[in-house]
């Protein structure tokens, strides 16, 4: 157990009244639906990022915990795909804002700078590749290119002002199958600002990728970072895709101007009214038909790529307790 932390999904924020002028507090929940909160609920809320206890009676917090406002576990579940928090950061990480600033400002230029730099690298320096792989090293260098992806999204975030409340791991079930990274916006972000906080995690992929390809050259074991380099570029290659949930659905959504692109071609395609109004445009209305339809069969292939992640998460996982105890 911990203490409480705000859901994901679940947003706080203010409203005037246009008779009076006076300032009100709303709550929206992970279904989209808003109510109306006292100042006294609302400011409690705005702490719970896991670092502190609640003012609040225990009544209450069961209430909001079984609404799905709250979470008093590590374990959350979403669902078929759950999350386990490893790391609670809350108002603690603000400290670190400056530094992540300058770190945030020069994430884009460096990582394709670096990237680049390693392809040159690859293609003048001509060395000889053996075909064996070091488990450990590889398997050690798939979490950290893991964890530096959403140690990307945690600068950007901190570098934007968001409160960053957790990070961990995305189960299917009980395998691990990503991570993630939950933040809090804190004010309204530019769109700008929106776009580098979705592709930071990408970039910190793409620099890792210039790296590893570097020292493949320079190193010993070169086979075993060439294929952590391509783990890499993979990894780039999927989270810029489209689909609800990755980053490039994030960025796509924030250049269309919508809350989630992914979610309105799936409404697109499943209610048949909003359909028909697509059939009823003509060649333009068909055009999006079939680009929601191209995004909603991205996202059940990554539906059953994320399957196929989890069991290999499994996989490594005995092969690690494997390399350690035998």
């Amino acid at each position: 157990m911990m203490h409480p932390i705000l859901n994901s999904g679940v947003e706080l924020g203010t409203f005037i009244y246009e008779d009076t002028g006076e300032e009100g507090f709303l709550l929206s929940d992970r279904r989209g639906e808003e109510y109306e909160i006292s100042y006294e609920l609302f400011r409690e809320l705005m702490r719970a990022d896991g670092s502190s206890v609640l003012r609040l009676p225990k009544d209450t917090i069961r209430e909001l915990k079984e609404e799905g406002i709250l979470a008093t576990s590590r374990l959350v579940k979403d669902g078929w795909l759950n999350r386990y928090i490893l790391f609670i950061l809350g108002k603690r990480a603000k400290r670190f804002r400056p530094v992540c600033r300058r770190i945030n400002a020069m994430l884009p230029y460096g990582a394709v700078l670096v990237f680049f730099l390693g392809i040159a690298a690859k293609l003048c320096i001509r060395t000889e590749t053996e075909s064996h792989l070091i488990l450990s090293l590889y398997y050690g260098m798939l979490i950290a290119s893991m964890a530096a992806h959403e140690w990307g999204h945690i600068t950007a975030a901190l570098a934007f002002g968001c409160t960053v409340t957790d990070m961990g791991l995305l189960l299917l079930g009980i395998i691990p199958a990503g991570a993630y990274t939950a933040y809090q916006e804190m004010g309204e972000l530019k769109q700008g600002e929106k776009i580098q906080l979705s592709l930071a995690g990408i970039e910190m992929n793409l620099m890792l990728a210039g790296l590893f390809l570097l020292a493949s050259v320079f190193c010993p074991d070169s086979y075993t970072w060439m294929m952590a380099a391509n783990v890499n570029v993979f990894l780039v290659l999927f989270n810029i895709l489209p689909v609800e949930g990755l980053d490039g659905e994030w960025v796509l959504s924030d250049l269309l101007g919508v809350k989630s692109v992914g979610a309105l071609a799936w409404r697109s395609l499943t209610v048949r009214r909003k359909g028909e109004r697509f059939l009823r445009s003509g060649p333009i209305g068909w055009l999006c038909l079939a680009f929601c339809g191209l995004l909603c069969l991205f996202k059940l292939a990554v539906a059953a790529l994320i399957a196929f992640n989890g069991l290999y998460g499994l996989w490594i996982i005995l092969k690690l307790i494997g390399l350690l105890f035998f």
